[in-house]
């Protein structure tokens, strides 16, 4: 019995990621082309601006909701996970959406910048 539990728990958990990187991965191509002012009225406010060669990129960062999976054998609450979400605007558009962690450093796994960009995403 624990066996099957196990593998329903390792199925949930890996089902929720996959859906999550999958609505991070279709940001990446259905936000291209909004206006500045169509993406501030579905992500609200950036957290901050920064300048580009090309025009501006528009910070929007927060941290995983600790409702967002099931939880792990032996958690009590899920892990927090921060990420920003870049979106760069050229002549007022957006022209790519990249992931990275407060630092700086591009995020690969996707999938826990979803709840950022979830609200934008049909």
């Amino acid at each position: 019995m624990k066996t099957l539990y196990s593998i329903l728990l390792l199925l949930a958990i890996s089902g929720c990621a996959a859906h999550r990187a999958e609505i991070a991965q279709r940001a990446r191509s259905e936000l291209v082309g909004l206006s500045k002012t169509q993406l501030l009225q579905c992500m609200g406010p950036s957290q901050r601006q920064e300048r580009s060669e090309s025009g501006e990129i528009l910070i929007f960062s927060g941290a995983t909701p600790n409702y967002s999976c099931p939880l792990r054998m032996g958690e009590t609450e899920p892990p927090r996970r921060y990420c920003e979400a870049a979106f760069v605007l050229e002549n007022g558009v957006v022209k790519t959406v990249g992931y990275r962690e407060p630092n700086g450093n591009i995020i690969t796994q996707a999938d826990r910048c979803a709840f950022l960009v979830e609200k934008c995403v049909r």
